[in-house]
């Protein structure tokens, strides 16, 4: 799980290809509770501390395209 997505730690290449940077809150996939990463990014389960999984990065990203 990358934890942190958000627009500074997405970047393009010369050919237009997505690439993600700053991994410095990535974990193996599996539940965590710990909070981490971008407020305003941030899936509910984080926000209220609960048990949360890779589907936190596809919040993100949602927000990220909203």
């Amino acid at each position: 799980m990358h934890r942190d997505i958000k627009p500074e730690n997405i970047l393009l290449t010369k050919r237009n290809e997505v690439k993600l940077c700053d991994f410095g809150f990535a974990a193996i996939v599996g539940e965590r509770k710990t909070l981490c990463g971008t407020y305003e990014y941030m899936a509910p389960e984080m926000v209220q501390n609960m048990t949360y999984d890779h589907k936190i990065d596809v919040w993100a990203l949602g927000i990220l395209l909203f």
